[in-house]
Protein backbone atom coordinates (compact mmCIF):
# COMPACT_ATOMS: atom_id res chain seq x y z
CA UNK A 1 0.00 0.00 0.00
CA UNK A 2 1.16 3.30 -0.61
CA UNK A 3 0.52 6.40 0.38
CA UNK A 4 2.45 9.12 -1.82
CA UNK A 5 -0.19 12.19 -1.53
CA UNK A 6 0.83 15.07 -0.13
CA UNK A 7 -1.23 15.79 2.97
CA UNK A 8 -2.54 12.86 3.39
CA UNK A 9 -3.93 12.07 6.76
CA UNK A 10 -4.76 8.18 7.03
CA UNK A 11 -5.92 6.21 9.91
CA UNK A 12 -4.70 2.39 9.46
CA UNK A 13 -6.58 0.19 12.17
CA UNK A 14 -7.17 -3.78 12.56
CA UNK A 15 -5.69 -5.10 8.82
CA UNK A 16 -4.66 -8.57 8.59
CA UNK A 17 -1.50 -7.68 6.62
CA UNK A 18 0.69 -11.30 5.44
CA UNK A 19 2.58 -13.17 2.96
CA UNK A 20 3.07 -9.96 1.46
CA UNK A 21 7.08 -8.88 0.00
CA UNK A 22 7.42 -5.15 1.32
CA UNK A 23 5.52 -1.47 1.21
CA UNK A 24 2.85 -2.88 4.36
CA UNK A 25 2.42 0.51 3.53
CA UNK A 26 5.16 2.48 2.39
CA UNK A 27 4.27 6.69 3.53
CA UNK A 28 6.20 8.88 1.15
CA UNK A 29 4.19 11.75 0.63
CA UNK A 30 5.52 14.91 1.60
CA UNK A 31 3.60 16.25 5.07
CA UNK A 32 1.54 12.83 5.32
CA UNK A 33 0.34 11.79 8.43
CA UNK A 34 -0.54 8.18 9.30
CA UNK A 35 -1.15 5.97 12.74
CA UNK A 36 -0.94 2.70 12.24
CA UNK A 37 -2.42 0.96 14.84
CA UNK A 38 -3.94 -2.48 16.09
CA UNK A 39 -2.40 -3.77 12.81
CA UNK A 40 -1.49 -7.60 12.67
CA UNK A 41 1.55 -8.23 10.64
CA UNK A 42 2.75 -11.56 9.75
CA UNK A 43 5.33 -13.57 7.45
CA UNK A 44 5.97 -10.55 5.67
CA UNK A 45 9.22 -11.21 2.95
CA UNK A 46 10.95 -7.94 2.84
CA UNK A 47 9.80 -5.03 5.24
CA UNK A 48 6.42 -3.62 6.72
CA UNK A 49 6.72 -0.39 6.89
CA UNK A 50 8.80 2.41 4.43
CA UNK A 51 9.01 6.04 5.62
CA UNK A 52 10.18 9.20 4.14
CA UNK A 53 11.46 12.60 5.07
CA UNK A 54 8.74 14.58 4.93
CA UNK A 55 5.91 12.60 6.55
CA UNK A 56 4.77 11.88 10.19
CA UNK A 57 4.08 8.47 11.23
CA UNK A 58 2.92 6.93 14.61
CA UNK A 59 3.08 2.79 14.73
CA UNK A 60 1.75 1.75 18.08
CA UNK A 61 -0.10 -1.32 19.23
CA UNK A 62 0.98 -3.66 16.56
CA UNK A 63 1.36 -7.49 16.33
CA UNK A 64 4.28 -8.17 13.83
CA UNK A 65 5.21 -12.12 13.26
CA UNK A 66 8.15 -13.92 11.61
CA UNK A 67 8.95 -10.35 9.37
CA UNK A 68 12.54 -10.48 7.88
CA UNK A 69 12.61 -6.63 8.15
CA UNK A 70 10.42 -3.74 9.98
CA UNK A 71 11.70 -0.67 8.24
CA UNK A 72 12.95 0.51 5.16
CA UNK A 73 13.11 4.07 3.33
CA UNK A 74 14.74 7.28 4.37
CA UNK A 75 13.59 8.20 7.65
CA UNK A 76 10.56 9.91 8.10
CA UNK A 77 9.25 11.30 11.63
CA UNK A 78 8.37 7.99 13.25
CA UNK A 79 7.05 7.18 16.75
CA UNK A 80 7.03 3.56 16.70
CA UNK A 81 7.07 3.09 20.81
CA UNK A 82 10.13 0.83 20.88
CA UNK A 83 10.12 0.76 24.85
CA UNK A 84 7.86 1.32 28.06
CA UNK A 85 9.68 4.90 28.35
CA UNK A 86 8.19 5.87 25.12
CA UNK A 87 5.01 4.77 25.68
CA UNK A 88 4.55 6.74 28.64
CA UNK A 89 5.38 9.90 26.62
CA UNK A 90 2.92 9.17 24.55
CA UNK A 91 0.54 11.18 27.16
CA UNK A 92 2.14 14.38 26.84
CA UNK A 93 1.54 14.91 23.43
CA UNK A 94 -1.85 12.78 23.13
CA UNK A 95 -3.12 12.43 26.83
CA UNK A 96 -2.66 8.84 26.92
CA UNK A 97 0.14 6.04 26.38
CA UNK A 98 0.68 4.91 23.74
CA UNK A 99 0.22 0.60 23.82
CA UNK A 100 3.84 -1.09 22.98
CA UNK A 101 4.14 -3.10 19.34
CA UNK A 102 4.53 -6.66 19.96
CA UNK A 103 7.47 -8.43 17.57
CA UNK A 104 8.28 -11.95 17.57
CA UNK A 105 10.23 -14.31 15.84
CA UNK A 106 11.11 -11.04 13.30
CA UNK A 107 13.75 -8.91 12.72
CA UNK A 108 15.11 -6.72 14.73
CA UNK A 109 12.79 -3.62 15.67
CA UNK A 110 14.57 -0.18 15.87
CA UNK A 111 14.19 2.66 18.22
CA UNK A 112 12.31 5.28 16.18
CA UNK A 113 10.84 7.66 18.75
CA UNK A 114 10.70 11.01 16.43
CA UNK A 115 9.14 13.46 19.06
CA UNK A 116 8.12 16.10 15.92
CA UNK A 117 5.87 13.26 15.07
CA UNK A 118 4.11 13.50 18.75
CA UNK A 119 3.96 16.80 18.09
CA UNK A 120 2.21 16.49 14.48
CA UNK A 121 -0.41 14.35 16.17
CA UNK A 122 -0.86 16.65 18.86
CA UNK A 123 -2.40 19.03 16.58
CA UNK A 124 -5.35 17.28 15.86
CA UNK A 125 -8.54 16.33 17.89
CA UNK A 126 -8.52 13.65 19.95
CA UNK A 127 -11.78 12.25 18.12
CA UNK A 128 -10.09 11.91 15.30
CA UNK A 129 -7.18 9.59 16.22
CA UNK A 130 -8.05 5.93 17.15
CA UNK A 131 -7.77 5.17 20.48
CA UNK A 132 -5.79 1.31 20.41
CA UNK A 133 -6.09 -1.20 22.33
CA UNK A 134 -3.33 -3.65 23.91
CA UNK A 135 -1.29 -5.45 21.34
CA UNK A 136 -1.64 -8.98 23.61
CA UNK A 137 -5.53 -8.99 21.96
CA UNK A 138 -5.07 -7.78 18.32
CA UNK A 139 -4.12 -11.32 16.88
CA UNK A 140 -7.13 -13.14 18.14
CA UNK A 141 -9.32 -10.26 17.30
CA UNK A 142 -8.06 -9.71 13.57
CA UNK A 143 -7.96 -13.47 12.85
CA UNK A 144 -11.84 -13.76 14.38
CA UNK A 145 -13.02 -10.71 12.58
CA UNK A 146 -11.14 -9.71 9.44
CA UNK A 147 -10.96 -11.59 5.80
CA UNK A 148 -14.07 -12.35 3.27
CA UNK A 149 -17.40 -13.48 4.97
CA UNK A 150 -16.54 -11.70 8.38
CA UNK A 151 -17.35 -8.17 8.45
CA UNK A 152 -20.76 -7.27 10.16
CA UNK A 153 -22.55 -4.39 9.14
Amino acid sequence: MMIDGPNDLLTLDRNYWHNLSGRAPKISGTGAVAQITNNYMANNADHDFETYDGTYTLIEGNVLEGDTLHFSGEGGNVWNVPDSASSTACASYLGRNCPLNTITNSGTWPSLKVTSALAKFKQYDSSYLVTPTSASVVKASIVANAGIGKIQM
